[in-house]
């Protein structure tokens, strides 16, 4: 068996967060084609659209290249969906990902992805 799909969950606070050390991991799995990553934010949903998104770019197999397809979604503590969707949208590498089919975005109250 070969393991093709991961999903994590990690918290987002304004001086960390896990993306980097998600992408470590990641990317030295060569079989991986769909990586789920839910972050909860735990401050201001507007700081969001100033992190550093790009590095989801980096999401790519050592071994072979392959970029697995990224399933993204961020939830915060009372907030919309539309509210944080909206804040994500106004990060340039966010929709760059997403207008090249790399990066499926979501937000739900505490939903995480079920298919």
């Amino acid at each position: 068996m070969r393991l093709e799909r991961i999903s994590i969950s990690a918290p987002i606070t304004e001086n960390k967060w896990a993306l980097p050390e998600i992408i470590r991991v990641v990317n030295t799995a060569p079989v991986i084609q769909v990586v789920i990553l839910q972050f909860h934010s735990l401050f201001l949903h507007t700081s969001l659209a100033r992190m550093d998104w790009s590095l989801l770019d980096r999401l790519k197999s050592d071994l072979t290249g392959k970029r697995p397809l990224i399933k993204l979604c961020v939830t915060a503590e009372g907030r919309t969906p539309e509210d944080i969707l909206g804040a994500l949208k106004a990060n340039e590498a966010v929709m760059d990902l997403v207008e090249h089919n790399m990066v499926i975005l979501k937000s739900e109250g505490t939903s995480v992805w079920g298919d």
